[in-house]
């Protein structure tokens, strides 16, 4: 809608330039010079908060992935299952913590090597959460159930410390 806008607006910003002449086309000039600044102005803007959506809306498709993938691992009927859902979950892991690093690295600031820290700590739980599978995958008979706790406490503070970081950078945007 905004790119169609500025087209339109475009449009009238050229009939005002083709109206200038002579000695009375030196105000117009200076006039649609001013304005196809702005129009550009409002293009680049635009195209920017379209990229800012675009990168929520991918944040937000990640999550949701992630929160599918975890109710598969919570409600697997046996150890197969589970080990199955839960490499799933960890792949998805591996690309949020991807983009939240490429998030933090694009952007220049007093708190990047705070927030690169924090991502390090994200991955190390994402590591402990992958230990569980190696964990389960030893196990045999009913043992599975023990790690399987182990596992989901992991994985909920993974859940809770990503939610912390995404508040502390959302934070630290409106900055």
């Amino acid at each position: 809608m905004a790119e169609e806008q500025l087209e339109e607006l475009g449009r009238r910003i050229d009939v005002l330039a083709a109206r200038q002449t002579g000695e009375t086309g030196t105000g117009i000039q200076r006039r649609v010079a001013q304005l196809r600044k702005l129009k550009a102005s409002a293009r680049a803007a635009a195209h920017e908060a379209a990229a800012s959506i675009e990168e929520n809306v991918l944040a937000v498709e990640i999550r949701v992935k992630i929160a599918e993938q975890a109710a598969a691992v919570e409600l697997a009927a046996d150890k197969d299952e589970f080990l199955d859902a839960l490499v799933e979950e960890l792949g998805s892991w591996d690309v949020y913590l991807e983009r939240l690093q490429v998030k933090v690295a694009t952007r220049a600031g007093d708190h990047r090597d705070q927030a690169e820290g924090a991502i390090r700590q994200l991955r190390r739980h994402r590591n402990t959460l992958g230990a569980g599978v190696a964990e389960v995958a030893s196990t045999s008979g009913e043992a599975w159930y023990k790690v399987r706790e182990h596992v989901k406490a992991a994985r909920d503070e993974l859940e809770s410390r990503a939610a912390e970081v995404e508040a502390t950078l959302a934070e630290r945007t409106k900055q």
